[in-house]
């Protein structure tokens, strides 16, 4: 008659073999509102052998609950709704987007903790989404480490879990996903010119913090070259007394590497030579 079969004795409303009432409350019978859809009374555990019929809804309301046997799994045309509980539980899903990571996680150091929102993963489970948490964690030589108390700022390598928490029908859920954050480099100066009669070398330097030196060989210099010069402004920087007909490089680097700052000594891409003596 197209009802679930529930045997044994336990059941309320009517069966696979007529109508039948379980003495403890507990079963699951066609809903009077019809359109395949049977409700669950009290907390049921199904025998072994039951067969649920395919393509239908069965409706668990708040404080019941409905278990397969052992081994057996729901099969996926069953809808399953109310606000219950069943097991096993059904497999969700957290998928962290790759492109999300790039853009969001993998950065270089600014100054800021990075940030990571709803747009950056997908859940996929309950109908209702359930409680979606964000943690932070170290890496562990290439695998998640211990819990930070809040987003990473500083230069290094880091860990975002994304987790949703368990509901009534679905089990809990998660994902993680290695990022970096690299240090900062030196910027490069701009607009490189010689002034060929008063033989000087002008150059825009952006922001402060940074040194620069200008060389007459591509030999990377020393950090302890007194001709570094250390700007604390943007602005105009000038390299004085030059020699006439003499190829020059200018490097720079930051004043003082940290953590967050890249040690490395630069020279820039572009080179120039000043004119021949008269």
């Amino acid at each position: 008659n197209g009802n679930v079969a529930v045997t044994g004795g336990i059941g309320r409303g009517p069966g696979a073999s007529g109508s039948q009432s379980g003495a403890n409350g507990q079963g699951i019978r066609p809903s009077s509102s019809g359109s395949n859809t049977y409700d669950v009374y009290g907390n049921l555990i199904l025998p072994d052998g039951v067969t649920l019929p395919g393509n239908i809804t069965i409706y668990i309301p708040e404080g019941a609950s409905l278990s397969l046997p052992e081994g057996a799994s729901w099969p996926d045309n069953i809808t399953i709704t109310g606000a219950g509980e069943i097991s096993p539980k059904r497999t969700a899903t957290i998928t962290i987007d790759q492109q999300a990571v790039n853009t969001y996680l993998n950065k270089t150091y600014d100054g800021s903790p990075v940030t990571f929102g709803s747009s950056g993963y997908t859940y996929t489970g309950d109908a209702t989404t359930p409680e979606i948490t964000i943690t932070w964690h170290s890496d562990s030589n290439g695998t998640i480490g211990t819990q930070l108390d809040s987003a990473p700022t500083n230069a290094g390598t880091y860990w975002v879990r994304v987790s949703a928490a368990a509901t009534g029908f679905y089990e809990a859920a998660s994902e993680e996903k290695q990022f970096t954050i690299e240090k900062l480099e030196p910027i490069e100066p701009t607009h490189l010119t010689v002034d060929v009669n008063s033989m000087t070398y002008l150059c825009n330097v952006s922001g402060g913090g940074q040194s620069y030196i200008c060389t007459t060989t591509d030999a990377e210099p020393e950090l302890n070259d007194p001709g570094w010069q250390e700007v604390t402004t943007s602005g105009r920087l000038t390299f004085n007394n030059l020699k006439s007909n003499t190829t020059y490089y200018v490097w720079y680097r930051f004043s003082q590497a940290d953590a967050n700052h890249d040690a490395s000594i630069i020279r820039c891409s572009t080179t120039y030579k000043t004119k021949p003596a008269e």
